[in-house]
C-alpha cells in the first residue's frame, strides 16, 4: 500500500522544493526523497 503511494506523488515536484528550500545541502549519503519516504512510512 505506501508504494502505491509513493508512485502518485510526483517526484520533480518534490525535487524542485527541495531545491527552493536548499533543504538537501547537508545530506550525508541519504537524500531527501529516502528521508521523506522514510518519514511518511514510520508516521
Amino acid at each position: 500500500m505506501f508504494s502505491q503511494i509513493i508512485e502518485r506523488l510526483d517526484r520533480s515536484k518534490f525535487n524542485k522544493i527541495v531545491k527552493y528550500r536548499e533543504t538537501g545541502q547537508h545530506n550525508k549519503g541519504f537524500n531527501s526523497w529516502n528521508h521523506g519516504g522514510s518519514i511518511w512510512l514510520l508516521s
